[in-house]
């Protein structure tokens, strides 16, 4: 079956623009014939995704983890989806142990080998929306907000940035976190939900996260002083921060958020819905091309 790739043109500062033409030669020099449409709007993705799904095509996303959110919600439970990484962070990229650059990724997809991955299933307003690595609330998401309006840099550098400018106004809120009907209140600063390890390019938050073990895991910071944070934050590149007196994980099938103050929750670095908000860990319901 013919698979359809779908291009985000402004995911990774332009570098998928720039790559494409290496990108479609790699998949006629492998003999795949593909459909490669690029998209015009945010709206295009998921309804090419859907269309594709439906007819059994495997849809490929060029682009960043806002792309392969958008194919990985069309097509879960359905047929089999690749990844060209070429965005800001490509963490589900790494999960899944796919190449960083897009034109040897392409191997990847003519190989047709695929594995089956659990991921995360959020009850929000209109149904349901499914991510693939972190679901976060608090300072995380305010982060990625800030994050998502950055226009310079690419990578871990935009999320470095966007960590110290959202530092400045920041004030701890109060968290209640429920994990499979255990419930605790913490003041603090983020909780942060994963089904893989990562988020920003590589920032280990869930550090134990597995996206195979069919359950959620939940890293919830505490109330630190700003210099304390800032001392401690470099230790996310390596997941180590999780040995802090403040930082507490926890583990299970279910977990809702809730907080004393309005906050976004950002899955796959989308903003996805408001607290509260209860997430459900879904097993083997990805099919990806590894």
């Amino acid at each position: 079956m013919e698979p359809l790739v779908i291009v985000n043109p402004v995911s990774g500062r332009g570098k998928t623009v720039k790559t494409l033409p290496a990108v479609r030669e790699r998949l006629v020099e492998l003999g795949l014939d593909a459909e490669i449409r690029v998209s015009t709007g945010p709206d295009d993705p998921p309804m090419w995704a859907a269309e594709a799904a439906a007819c059994g095509r495997p849809v490929i996303a060029f682009g960043g983890d806002g792309l392969v959110s958008d194919v990985l919600n069309a097509t879960a439970g359905t047929v089999p989806f690749g990844i060209l990484p070429s965005g800001t962070g490509d963490d589900f990229a790494r999960v899944a142990g796919i190449p960083r650059d897009p034109v040897a990724a392409c191997d990847v997809i003519a190989r047709g080998e695929t594995r089956t991955f659990d991921c995360g299933r959020m009850t929000i307003r209109d149904g349901a929306r499914r991510f693939g690595c972190i679901a976060a609330v608090g300072f995380d998401s305010e982060v990625n907000r800030r994050a998502n309006e950055i226009r310079w840099g690419s990578g871990t550098a935009v999320y470095v940035a966007a960590v110290l400018a959202t530092l400045v106004r920041w004030h701890p809120a109060t968290f209640t976190v429920d994990v499979d009907g255990d419930e605790f209140e913490v003041r603090g600063w983020f909780t942060a939900v994963g089904n893989g390890q990562s988020y920003g390019g590589g920032m280990r938050i869930c550090p134990g996260a597995d996206p195979h073990d069919g359950l959620l895991d939940v890293t919830v910071l505490g109330d630190v002083g700003k210099l304390e944070f800032l001392r401690t934050f470099p230790r996310v590149f390596r997941g180590t921060h999780v040995t802090h007196p403040a930082v507490t994980t926890l583990r299970g099938r279910k977990v809702t958020v809730s907080a004393d103050r309005p906050f976004r929750c950002f899955a796959d670095g989308e903003d996805t819905c408001g607290v509260p908000v209860t997430i459900e860990a879904e097993r083997d319901t990805l099919e990806v091309f590894v």
